[in-house]
């Protein structure tokens, strides 16, 4: 939906289609496809190819590395990964969000492969003020029911923090909390799952001072983008991340000024160890705060589409 918007700014028509108004690619110049996982995809490709339209498969996830705890993994069976390859090969163009799985793809293609990282939305309406309030701190996360393996790590560490510290809440977007946390929901704020059309208006109608993003290091995990990261800047919310790819390639970009753990196969690290950076930032929440403001005015200046990095790299991968 952003890079449309970014190019309709710039003056050129993007449009949005689903599989059953997919024959409106006759009036385009590229056609790009979304995780073309279905036969009639390639045929798609073949036939905008025949009308001298350029063709583009874009993918953000390694589908060929879904772990079996990830809800998706029924899905992504073997035939859907093959189709994901034949059109692969057939487009003119890859698109993917990160180098780890730019180098993935280019394995399976001498075609371009060509990165396009996930970006925000500038609008006023969520450039509100940082809190100066430390005597309530709020601390999240935002994700979904995929995380299964990820946030197991919350059954322990989120009664850790909220026994420690009764001035602190904890948030919770797109997925409930577990049984086990079911003495603590006095103390936790769950936001459900929301539109994309939605989502940074639903994540900033709750402040979040410190946002947390754990992954268990797997292939699937190290494939996806930054964007928890990013999002959590774009809120002023400091990110405590696991210290595996994207976090620690976007951490390098940002001078290394926000924390990251010590990161495993089995969990995406110790309890102890999130408690650690935990009660540093709890303890120096202005200073923290602080630091959030500034990795906002990064975002702003290099994952915004409108940009002058992110413009050019829309128009260059797309028209």
């Amino acid at each position: 939906m952003l890079p449309s918007i970014s190019l309709c700014r710039m003056g050129i028509p993007a449009h949005i289609m689903t599989i059953d108004r997919i024959n409106l690619y006759s009036i385009a110049d590229s056609l790009i496809l979304q995780r073309p996982a279905e036969s009639s995809m390639l045929n798609l490709v073949e036939e905008a190819k025949a009308s001298g339209v350029k063709t583009i498969f874009e993918i953000d996830d390694n589908v060929w590395r879904v772990p079996s705890w990830n809800a998706s993994y029924p899905f992504w069976t073997l035939i859907r990964q093959e189709y994901c390859d034949s059109v692969l090969r057939a487009s003119d163009l890859v698109v993917t969000s990160t180098e780890y799985l730019a180098d993935f793809l280019r394995q399976k293609t001498t075609n371009e492969v060509m990165v396009v990282p996930n970006a925000v939305f500038e609008t006023d309406s969520l450039n509100l003020p940082i809190s100066t309030n430390t005597d309530h701190i709020v601390i999240g996360w935002i994700g979904s029911s995929f995380h299964s393996a990820d946030t197991a790590i919350f059954n322990s560490l989120i009664p850790a923090i909220l026994d420690k510290y009764p001035e602190v809440r904890f948030l919770m977007m797109g997925e409930r909390p577990t049984r086990e946390l079911s003495g603590y929901l006095h103390k936790i704020v769950t936001l459900p799952f929301v539109e994309p059309i939605y989502y940074h208006q639903i994540l900033n109608s709750h402040t979040i001072d410190i946002g947390l993003a754990p992954l268990v290091d797997c292939e699937f995990n190290k494939s996806k983008s930054a964007i928890k990261m990013v999002e959590y800047l774009y809120t002023k919310t400091f990110p405590i991340c696991s210290d595996i790819e994207p976090y620690s390639r976007m951490n390098v970009e940002c001078n290394n000024e926000f924390d990251l753990i010590p990161t495993g196969t089995e969990s995406p690290g110790t309890v102890d160890d999130w408690m650690d950076a935990i009660d540093y930032r709890i303890k120096n929440i202005v200073e923290t705060r602080e630091k959030a403001l500034v990795g906002r005015e990064f975002i702003m200046e290099n994952y915004n589409i409108e940009s002058d990095r992110m413009r050019t790299l829309y128009k260059k991968a797309y028209f």
